[in-house]
């Protein structure tokens, strides 16, 4: 773990007053200020690479960052480099062609001006005022619940979903009401009939109010009672303050509801260094309510491609009662290409884990490639 800085070097309030949203709101979202906070010099951002997609991070995930180490892995996630402005054959904005994927809308009431859109034209023929719904697996459907992260990870991808869009920026909003105008019309659809699980994703889903991320639940009560829900969020390693008592209740309701269903998280976590204690302790208390965390890591060249690391990782995350379950291949985004590893050395490196650690804590070395009804294995 490396040294962490002081809390007065991260910041200029004593945050243990306030509520999560308004630790999103103070986010790190100029070059400037990430510099002068991790005393790196300004040559280290490119400009370019901003103002495609914003810097955007939060002051808890900074803390975890060595001073001074332009190399650190943390800090290789969030920053925006020269590198990314490479045009590489083999890579795309939609490397998982989810466009295609699109099935149904759950519309919105809130009228979202164009300059709020999604810039990405593989998006471009969803209708902004409405809940994007994906269904790539059978028996599996995936809502888009929102389009914003509490963080700009560089490798993501969907990053060019919402590439230009700042901090400051309105999240897009749902109205619940509209969401349960669609229950009726939704509960005979034939193509949806079969669904076992709802996947949340986005975007970060625990980036909605709890009373929108009720409103929502209570949707999938409604059309698939009984199913499955799994959120696929960062939120926690981002932003520990995230995980209150009243949402840790609120998926405890829904999960002992008589129309509810089991809820399971599958937790974004790379590195090691990303699980202070302040991140375990919160994701302690899912567990604690019975509700089962996974974790998925991306293989991220420089970052975790090293046999140490990943062991790191992977027992801390069983250690916590979290279980390791992908080790993804890198998804070819263009302006990720320097986060890539070759799949033989992430073979090599899931080998020597197999070996080193118990089964449970070895993930699945898995790349995910459109048009198959389920992830390869690698």
């Amino acid at each position: 773990m490396t040294q962490l800085q002081q809390p007065s070097e991260i910041t200029k309030t004593n945050y243990s007053c306030h509520n999560w949203q308004s630790l999103l709101r103070d986010n790190v979202t100029e070059t400037a200020e990430l510099c002068k906070i991790l005393q790196l010099p300004l040559s280290v951002v490119s400009p370019e690479a901003a103002s495609i997609q914003p810097l955007h991070a939060t002051r808890d995930y900074l803390s975890r960052i060595e001073p001074g180490n332009p190399d650190d892995p943390l800090l290789l996630q969030i920053l925006p480099r020269q590198e990314e402005l490479e045009t590489v054959p083999g890579f795309s904005s939609d490397p998982l062609d989810e466009a295609s994927y699109l099935k149904h809308t759950i519309p919105t009431s809130h009228v979202i001006s164009h300059r709020d859109c999604p810039g990405n034209e593989n998006f471009a023929h969803m209708n902004i005022c409405r809940m994007p719904m994906l269904q790539k697996y059978p028996g599996r459907m995936l809502i888009l619940a929102t389009d914003r992260c509490a963080a700009n990870c560089r490798f993501c991808f969907r990053r060019h979903l919402s590439k230009k869009k700042s901090n400051n920026a309105s999240i897009r909003r749902y109205d619940l009401k509209h969401i349960r105008q669609t229950t009726d019309s939704l509960k005979n659809n034939d193509e949806i009939s079969d669904i076992r699980e709802i996947i949340l994703s986005g975007g970060d889903p625990l980036m909605l109010e709890d009373a929108e991320l009720d409103g929502i639940l209570n949707y999938i009560k409604d059309v698939h009672p009984g199913n499955r829900v799994r959120l696929h969020t960062r939120m926690p390693i981002m932003l520990p303050e995230r995980v209150t008592p009243q949402l840790v209740e609120l998926l405890r309701n829904f999960r002992h509801h008589p129309t509810g269903g089991a809820v399971f998280i599958m937790l974004h976590v790379n590195h090691p260094n990303e699980l202070s204690d302040k991140v375990v302790n919160a994701i302690a208390s899912f567990v604690d309510a019975g509700i089962p965390i996974l974790s998925q890591t991306v293989l991220l060249r420089h970052i975790n491609d090293h046999f140490e690391t990943l062991y790191d990782l992977f027992d801390k995350l069983a250690s916590s009662r979290i279980i390791p379950y992908y080790l993804h291949q890198l998804d070819r985004v263009q302006g990720a290409t320097h986060f890539e590893v070759s799949v033989t050395k992430g073979q090599v490196l899931i080998s020597k884990l197999g070996a080193a650690l118990p089964g449970y804590a070895v993930p699945r070395f898995v790349r995910e490639i459109p048009g198959e009804t389920k992830k390869k294995w690698l």
